[in-house]
């Protein structure tokens, strides 16, 4: 690292022994759990944002080491458009993975309810299938299918009340894309950055599971996670906007916007919830809960945003990062040009103008929360929301790790495991 970039870090790079971010992680978090036999808490959460690669290993452990019981894994197709596909390719890889692990007498196996056969969500035979699951994995595809046959108008379901008494047990849920929005009590069903910032929260009001009106669509969702909104494919497809809008309007206080090939793992204490990140890139946390909002007008001040990396911790009653220490340093500026996924093309890091105009554009928000962690200078910025203005700003003791050992994130060229943190965010309307 030159001595010009070591200076610039200080600008918005503070490490120090002691933070605002919380104490230093001195090894790698064990996500391990005990899980036989049941507990008294709930189980694992194992968030996933999406475009879950098979090689991702460290995910497929988080899932299959935090069963509860002797009884099957079971693999729930429903989000998916083509559940048949999906369903062989889940129990494919995570009998896999069993073997691999040494679990050779686990059975891995799917359990056929979809939005075709909604009703076996109240048969007898299929409640009892779900109540025998140690684990659970629910496919991607769309959340509303999952909502729509576990909890319909009309109450919910046996099947779903089968799978919170096993989760409330110990087993794990976990789930990728639709299977991962799907698990907060509100769940973001669609819906554009712009039209978010613009319009607010669309909801359905005639009951036909389609948003009235336009904006981020907010819809029911599995109550897996009452303490935060869920996002998925945040960073790859630049829908950091809507989370905020949705997080300020619905006054979840916390937002967590998953990227892809990433989870957030959730163990649950007798303190509360704790949440790990585990996969290929990072996840943004938005907290506005010392924010000083206006709902009407979807405004904001002071709303807390954090990039939280590999190995970073959040807990989430105090809301404290603890930003893991152990191998990582302050990123180095310039992007690995190589690590697009495609051999014949090169990735090029966007300029903070260019950022600044499309600040919703795939993997822009990652490209510039590097950019201002390696910058001399750069310690705030202007993004034009389109309805709204964005002001994003270092906060207090912000700090900026990274993991040179690591693989860089496939499509986006920015180093693995980077933790960038606090920043403030301020939602203007134009011209004030």
């Amino acid at each position: 690292m030159t001595s010009t970039t070591r200076q610039a870090l200080a600008l918005l790079v503070t490490i120090a022994s002691l933070g605002a971010c919380g104490p230093d992680a001195a090894e790698s978090p064990d996500t391990g759990t005990d899980a036989d036999p049941a507990t008294d808490v709930p189980g694992r959460l194992v968030i996933v944002g999406g475009g879950l690669d098979a090689d991702t290993e460290p995910v497929y452990r988080a899932v299959l080491e935090a069963r509860q019981g002797d009884g099957p894994f079971c693999v729930m197709p429903t989000a998916s458009g083509v559940p048949d596909e999906s369903m062989a390719s889940s129990v494919e890889r995570f009998r896999g993975y069993a073997e691999q692990y040494g679990m050779d007498s686990l059975e891995v196996t799917g359990i056929w309810i979809t939005t075709e056969n909604m009703e076996a969500a109240s048969q007898p035979a299929v409640v009892d299938s779900i109540a025998a699951c140690s684990g659970y994995w629910f496919v991607g595809g769309v959340q509303d299918r999952v909502v729509q046959t576990f909890r319909p108008a009309t109450g919910d379901t046996p099947g779903y009340e089968a799978l919170m008494q096993r989760w409330n047990e110990g087993a794990v849920v976990s789930g990728s894309s639709a299977g991962a929005a799907m698990m907060s009590s509100r769940s973001i069903g669609g819906g554009s950055p712009e039209a978010a910032l613009e319009f607010g929260v669309a909801r359905d009001l005639d009951g036909d599971w389609e948003a009235d009106g336009e904006g981020v669509w907010v819809l029911p969702g599995m109550d897996f996670v009452p303490w935060a909104i869920v996002g998925q494919h945040h960073l790859a497809r630049g829908r950091w906007g809507r989370l905020v809008v949705a997080a300020m309007v619905e006054q979840d206080e916390l937002g967590f916007g998953i990227d892809e090939n990433t989870a957030l793992v959730v163990d649950h204490t007798a303190a509360g919830p704790v949440a790990t990140v585990v996969g290929a890139s990072s996840v943004l946390m938005v907290d506005v809960s010392d924010a000083e909002l206006d709902l009407d007008a979807r405004t904001g001040t002071g709303i807390r945003l954090e990039l939280i990396g590999v190995g970073d911790r959040v807990d989430i009653a105090t809301r404290q990062v603890t930003r893991m220490r152990d191998g990582r340093s302050p990123p180095e500026p310039g992007i690995d040009a190589s690590a697009s996924g495609d051999p014949d093309e090169q990735l090029v890091q966007p300029s903070v103008d260019e950022i600044a105009a499309a600040p919703f554009e795939g993997w822009a928000f990652l490209h510039l929360l590097h950019q201002m962690a390696t910058s001399e200078s750069f310690t705030e910025v202007t993004l034009d929301g389109g309805a709204r203005v964005l002001h994003l700003r270092a906060g207090p003791n912000a700090i900026a790790l990274a993991d040179p050992s690591g693989e860089p994130v496939e499509g986006a060229g920015t180093p693995y495991a980077l933790s960038v943190g606090p920043l403030l965010l301020d939602v203007r309307e134009p011209g004030m």
